[in-house]
């Protein structure tokens, strides 16, 4: 047995931050005079109104129509924008050091929702208390779908631990498992079986003794990253034995690609805004954000900047990048689903993915890409809500929903670059206000400064 359960740590103490206290609980009210952007497609609806009652939407409609109970709360909106609460696909969210808690700043950046990606066991222990906390109200922070503790070949050396490693993360309570580069093709195919009996599913990277086309039709639900799907693309699309560049396929190879994704219903979540990272581009330690990260990350991320920016090949890294997008906008032309996640980790490899903040960065990627503004919404909500399962309850702004949503001073259909202007959250059925948030990130930045 691999003995996880002995290499778990203690939560370590975690600096109080003002957040579930300063919301405001909603009982009922009505935001009338706002516009609508429903992410399911359709365009941006004015002059609605949205009535909230028990944190779900009761019911919304034209102002002239919708009429409202007496004795219910009226704000008025203004005009302002209303979308889905935002949800990372793929993070990290840990805590380094005590005063290191990175959940506030997803509120205060309308992220209602995160899908964390394992990491060792005492950290996976860690989230999973933390999903408790902040199912029961007790803690700030997004609604958490908690992968496995990462499923490496160093800790699963055969279909025997493989085995016993899914059964132990399912019974812990890890809602899908976390596959790895490292794993052989005994572990892989004994996980995949493994989660498929116990009903669960698998994600993450593809193993290098297995090809992507393998994975996805032995039920892996996403591939996370970029560099990983390029590496296994030559073995999709036939060819010789070695492994071709991604960026070189042609639109008949990128055709054959998308088939696999398309058949077996598997999606990508590229998380581009890491290896834009890795480009060294200049503004990246200029970003007034920085200040929320801890001071000591801070350090590790300038040194990290500048080897990109003294880097010989750099040129080639931007390029590569780029392809990178090209990459995404084609597969999204071809159908395959996109999900949007951010890698955030504070540490050397979520380099300059700043928790929360990021998921705005890689929106605006993903229409670099070639994506709308309203695909690219829709990867961080829709399309987040249905490769969940829970798209009856989030996801969209529709009637019976989760009030779990964002209002936002501008329109983000006009440019995406207009989900950063937050003026209230709702989540967890309280509501969060400009002040409130201000207070939060007050708070982070007080405690990166420690």
């Amino acid at each position: 047995m691999l003995g996880w359960r002995a290499l778990r740590a203690q939560t370590p103490r975690s600096v109080p931050i003002p957040g579930v206290e300063i919301g405001q609980p909603i009982t009922a009210f009505a935001l009338r005079n706002v516009s609508v952007i429903d992410a399911t497609g359709k365009p941006a609806q004015p002059a609605m109104t949205v009535i909230i009652a028990k944190g779900r939407i009761e019911s919304l409609g034209p102002v002239a129509t919708t009429r409202v109970t007496p004795g219910v709360q009226v704000f008025d909106a203004g005009g302002k924008f209303l979308i889905p609460g935002l949800w990372d696909m793929h993070g990290h969210p840990v805590w380094l050091r005590e005063s290191t808690d990175t959940f506030p700043m997803f509120i205060a950046n309308g992220v209602t929702g995160s899908r964390t990606m394992g990491g060792r066991p005492p950290i996976v222990a860690r989230l999973l208390q933390a999903r408790k906390e902040i199912a029961d109200g007790k803690r700030l922070g997004p609604r958490l779908v908690v992968a496995s503790p990462t499923m490496w070949g160093s800790f699963v050396r055969n279909a025997g631990e493989s085995r016993a490693a899914v059964r132990q993360a399912i019974s812990d309570g890890a809602d899908f498992i976390k596959v790895y580069d490292d794993l052989t093709r005994e572990s892989f195919f004994a996980i995949a079986d493994e989660a498929k009996t116990l009903g669960s599913s698998f994600s993450g990277h593809v193993p290098d003794e297995v090809s992507l086309s393998e994975c996805a039709k032995a039920g892996q639900r996403s591939f996370e990253h970029m560099a990983g799907i390029r590496r296994h693309v030559q073995q999709t699309v036939g060819g010789n034995n070695g492994y071709v560049r991604m960026e070189s396929l042609s639109p008949a190879q990128v055709a054959a690609v998308a088939a696999v994704f398309r058949e077996t219903h598997s999606w990508i979540c590229p998380t581009l805004i890491i290896p834009f990272g890795q480009t060294g581009d200049d503004s990246l330690g200029m970003d007034p954000r920085l200040k929320y990260v801890d001071s000591s990350i801070r350090k590790e991320w300038a040194e990290i900047l500048k080897r990109a920016q003294e880097n010989p090949r750099r040129a080639n890294v931007r390029q590569r990048h780029g392809e990178h997008l090209a990459i995404i906008g084609a597969m999204h032309k071809a159908g395959v689903g996109i999900l949007a996640g951010i890698d955030a980790s504070l540490g050397p490899a979520g380099a300059h993915a700043i928790p929360g903040f990021g998921m705005h960065d890689e929106l605006r990627l993903l229409v670099s890409a070639g994506l709308s503004p309203m695909d690219a919404l829709q990867t961080a909500t829709y399309n987040a809500a249905q490769f969940l399962g829970l798209l009856d309850s989030l996801g969209t702004v529709e009637r019976g929903k989760l009030a779990e949503l964002v209002l936002l001073d501008a329109n983000p259909l006009d440019d995406i670059s207009n989900t950063r202007k937050i003026n209230t959250v709702f989540t967890g059925g309280r509501v969060y206000r400009r002040p409130a948030l201000d207070a939060i990130l007050s708070a982070v930045e007080a405690n990166a400064r420690d």
